[in-house]
């Protein structure tokens, strides 16, 4: 069945590294994602706190292994917080999308979509433009799907940034999904993209730094499977950067940060996931 949303998607894709792990290796990343959880049932950050954000990568982890157990944990916590209205806009979308993630009502998503809007509205011109637009869009496409014509509407909006040789990989890499999902032509952003792969392996998040780092290329390979360009050449050095960074059950960032996290290896799961299917693939 085709994922009806990106978030879908995304759990979908991180679903298939089960079958490219070694049995011990799959293993050590569930007893991780386990030892992340906190005994409120939230995911705990960095620095050991509950957190919503990193709830989110967990969950995403637990849906695509079937963990149900901590699944079931997190639920209890999403449903016994109370929402406040000085969240910022990621905690209050973190905590809608995962609400909605585990009881999908039509009241919920037509009433966030309404005030969604509005805050968007509000905020717009305090913000990370880009990253506002792309954090609601993620949020819409979760509760409505995907549709060409909305996804064209959705491509004229972020058409208006500017996409360049200086535009960070995360950027280039969502308004790649989304002009897939239009069904718009995606050479020349496919072209700009690959600019920012690392020549020993990986994607680096700007052009001109060095160093490649698990986020930027999960993303942009993520991004890449999705259009017609075959990536073959450079998936064999992007295997070998992915792996390099696994450690004892998790991912590590890969720009020489030895902490170990959830969202890290949320992302190392899916840059393994989809190097995996680049070679799997007809392309």
């Amino acid at each position: 069945m085709e994922p009806r949303s990106e978030i879908d998607r995304l759990i979908n894709t991180i679903s298939s590294s089960a079958d490219v792990l070694e049995p011990a290796a799959y293993e050590a990343v569930c007893n991780f994602v386990r030892q992340s959880q906190t005994k409120s049932g939230a995911f705990a950050d960095r620095g050991g706190t509950p957190d919503l954000y990193y709830s989110f990568f967990g969950f995403m982890i637990c849906k695509a292994f079937n963990l149900n157990d901590e699944l079931n944990q997190l639920q209890e916590f999403v449903f016994c917080s109370k929402t406040k209205n000085n969240k910022n806009l990621i905690d209050w979308s973190i905590e809608v999308l995962l609400r909605y993630s585990f009881k999908p009502t039509f009241a919920l998503k037509l009433k966030v979509s309404i005030k969604l809007l509005f805050r968007w509205l509000k905020e717009r011109s305090n913000s990370d433009k880009v990253y506002l637009t792309f954090i609601s869009l993620l949020m819409l496409n979760h509760f409505w799907g995907w549709n060409r014509c909305i996804s064209l509407q959705i491509d004229k909006l972020t058409s208006a940034f500017l996409l360049n040789d200086h535009s960070p990989t995360s950027h280039l890499a969502a308004a790649l999904c989304i002009r897939n999902h239009a069904q718009l032509g995606t050479d020349n952003l496919s072209a700009l993209l690959m600019k920012n792969a690392h020549t020993n392996g990986g994607f680096v998040s700007f052009c001109n730094h060095e160093t490649p780092d698990m986020l930027s290329t999960a993303v942009a390979i993520y991004a890449l499977n999705q259009t017609d360009m075959n990536i073959k050449a450079i998936t064999a050095d992007g295997l070998d950067f992915v792996s390099s960074h696994f450690d004892n059950g998790a991912f590590l960032s890969g720009d020489g940060d030895t902490t170990r996290d959830v969202e890290y290896t949320f992302y190392g799961l899916l840059a393994l996931s989809s190097y995996a299917q680049q070679l799997n693939s007809d392309k």
